[in-house]
């Protein structure tokens, strides 16, 4: 018995596991030590760019940033009396070049209160959502304690670990479908493939992005990817018709032109 066979376009599926993660996660921790005197945003909440999270006490830095900016106006005033009299003849230029130095010290005074100032409030770098918030009134946070977090899931990120077998077969910007257990899906594509393997496991890293507006994907869910490579012809056939050569070699058996 023969069969004639005719090639069909066939497309490979690879399948693996992988872990959602945010796209961008930040820790906002003090810059300066203080109690904490007002909060803006709770935990879950999600927050604009520029969002002003929570401010700590500035205890007397708006006094002093008066009592500088004053200083800024009184050197200011000699500087330029200073640049008239030396214009005229009437003064040293030392002495036009010392109410310079004293001016630009003020100012560099009044620039180092207005950071401190700066430091006292918790913005927000990008949108995002608040994950966690350790911080609450009247807590007292130490330079370099963690505030808030900040999670940014829109793109999600999924990341995953292929075979060596596999990696071969990916490219940058390729098709990726995620599933999650309750058969939520989700379309992205293959943005980062690791230039090396782990060492311990001898697979590659590799993230899969996909658009998450609404947030309804979140961090740490394991998912089902798959993506698919591309078209190539292939012959159908059953599995009952192969054959082991002497060298122990599957193949099959076909009928040469000359009827063979």
């Amino acid at each position: 018995q023969t069969v004639n066979s005719a090639a069909v376009p066939f497309i490979e599926q690879l399948t693996f596991t992988g872990v959602t993660a945010a796209d961008r996660k930040v820790d906002l921790r003090a810059e300066t030590a203080g109690r904490v005197n007002k909060i803006f945003a709770k935990e879950g909440q999600t927050i604009p760019a520029g969002f002003l999270i929570l401010s700590l006490d500035k205890g007397d830095l708006d006094s002093q940033k008066k009592m500088s900016e004053s200083r800024v106006n009184q050197r200011q005033i000699e500087f330029d009396a200073a640049q008239q009299l030396a214009a005229k003849g009437f003064q040293a230029r030392t002495r036009q070049a010392k109410a310079e130095a004293d001016l630009r010290q003020a100012e560099a005074n009044l620039a180092a209160i207005n950071e401190r100032i700066a430091d006292t409030r918790m913005i927000a770098p990008f949108y995002g959502i608040i994950s966690d918030r350790p911080a609450e009134v009247g807590a007292y946070v130490k330079a370099g304690d963690v505030t808030a977090t900040l999670l940014d899931l829109n793109p999600i990120v999924i990341t995953a670990s292929v075979t060596e077998r596999d990696y071969l077969k990916l490219n940058i910007n390729q098709a990726a479908r995620a599933k999650l257990i309750d058969g939520r899906e989700l379309e992205g594509k293959i943005r980062f493939i690791a230039a090396t393997s782990n060492p311990k496991t001898r697979t590659f890293r590799i993230e899969i992005v996909g658009d998450n507006p609404e947030g309804t994907w979140v961090e740490c869910v394991t998912t089902k990817v798959t993506t698919s490579l591309p078209a190539q012809s292939a012959h159908r056939i059953s599995p009952s018709i192969l054959v082991h050569d002497k060298e122990g070699l599957i193949g099959l058996r076909i009928v040469t032109k000359a009827g063979r």
